[in-house]
């Protein structure tokens, strides 16, 4: 039966929802074990391990706490910055319009006196003129006329050009001295606008100082940061090398049979971290995948396995890589408790025999507190050795994340599902 088929099944069975809770893999027995404190040599132990990274945590929050007051401040001194530059910016486009009115008034004014000076010619010409037409007398002046209408008529004419000449004189003096007026207050608004402009200016100067200031504060702190992160994943490295050795060492080879080691461990390597599991996924109880948090609110995924544990993993590579007869295990979901469900409810098998594609699980029958929930595995290759290399998640100081090692054939029960 397939998982469509199942699910609404499991999802009206009170009893199974009530168990979804319990059908992760956590990987308590590991967690139990990095607390014992095995002195190695001249080695710190793991509880002087444990006080240094958590001092060095410590440390990093605090750098981080003052990266982000300085990034606080150098974002609030930008916004500042870009307020001046803006207010610059605004005060520079009246400056232009000011120096524009300004050239025009200055046109205007050197039209004005041009025509100033034409008028004055003109009205010079013509006082020229009557000062040599009343030269003569009036009866000369009637005598080179032609009647009497003729000479009435010129001098009138002489009379008004004059007057006419005169009043547009004293219009375009009280014009020029109006536009000189106005430059004059261009000039000082203009005058105020630069000295606005340019004390904004050494404003936002001074601002950008202090910005690169603050920057600078910043970025030494992250590198602090980023120093003390190197410190603490070299501390985590010593961690999970020392404990690795409590579990009876890499390569012992006068262990007990059946004890849980390991051997040419990975090391964490993310979320997928080459694994293939999925960065997003939607379950039949929630969203899933390396995007999500371990949280047990978060994600379920097809299998009823919580997010990023090693039982979600095994279940996904054992369906999508091995093309495997994986059904939910109805809240028996935990680890060590596959030899016992997969056979029941999937038809699988379990037994000490290693194959390519099949589960491989810690802790079968334990009762002990550290093995409480038990660990599984995917058999990736057979060693020849006595030895298996698996694939698996949340193994490690940091759960969650994929990684590889070599554990011997007879520490694990191995599940073989059937081929969908």
């Amino acid at each position: 039966m397939s998982i469509t088929e199942n699910k609404e099944p499991l999802l009206q069975n009170r009893f199974f929802r009530g168990l979804l809770a319990f059908a992760a893999c956590a990987i308590a027995f590991v967690i139990s074990v990095q607390m014992v404190t095995v002195p190695v040599g001249n080695a710190r132990t793991i509880s002087e391990l444990d006080r240094e990274i958590a001092a060095k945590q410590a440390e990093i929050l605090r750098f981080q706490q003052e990266i982000a007051k300085y990034r606080d401040q150098a974002d609030s001194l930008a916004q500042q910055i870009g307020i001046l530059r803006a207010q610059e910016a605004s005060i520079q486009a009246e400056i232009d319009l000011g120096e524009l009115e300004k050239r025009r008034l200055e046109d205007q004014i050197e039209n004005t006196e041009q025509r100033i000076s034409d008028t004055q010619q003109r009205l010079g010409d013509v006082i020229v003129d009557v000062h040599l037409a009343r030269s003569l007398t009036p009866l000369e002046r009637a005598l080179s006329s032609r009647d009497i209408s003729e000479f009435i008529d010129r001098e009138m004419a002489m009379s008004v050009v004059s007057n006419n000449l005169r009043q547009a004189a004293r219009e375009l003096q009280l014009l020029k001295s109006q536009l000189d007026d106005d430059k004059a207050g261009v000039e000082r608004i203009l005058a105020e606008q630069v000295a606005q402009r340019n004390s904004l200016a050494a404003t936002r100067a001074q601002q950008q100082h202090l910005l690169a200031i603050t920057r600078g504060t910043e970025q030494g702190y992250q590198n602090m940061r980023n120093a003390a992160q190197q410190e603490l994943e070299a501390l985590n490295a010593e961690r999970l090398r020392l404990w690795m050795e409590t579990q009876g060492g890499a390569n012992n080879a006068n262990r007990p049979p059946g004890t849980r080691v390991a051997r040419n461990f990975s090391g964490l390597l993310g979320c997928p971290g080459g694994s293939g599991y999925p960065a997003s996924a939607a379950g039949l109880w929630g969203r899933w995948g390396c995007n999500y948090s371990m949280a047990t609110s978060v994600g379920v995924d097809d299998w009823g396995m919580y997010n990023r544990q090693c039982t979600s993993y095994a279940a996904w590579a054992l369906w999508h890589r091995f093309g495997k007869h994986v059904l939910p295990f109805q809240g028996a979901g935990n680890a060590k408790q596959w030899p016992d469900t997969a056979p029941r409810l999937m038809g699988a098998v379990a037994n000490n025999v290693p194959l390519v594609g099949a589960a491989a699980v810690w802790c079968y029958g334990c009762s002990d507190s550290v093995s409480r929930w038990g660990h599984v595995m995917i058999v990736e290759a057979i060693l020849g050795d006595g030895w298996v290399r698996v694939s698996q998640f949340n193994y490690g100081l940091r759960g969650g994340e994929y990684s590889l090692m070599d554990i011997p054939v007879d520490s694990a029960v191995f599940v073989h599902f059937r081929n969908r």
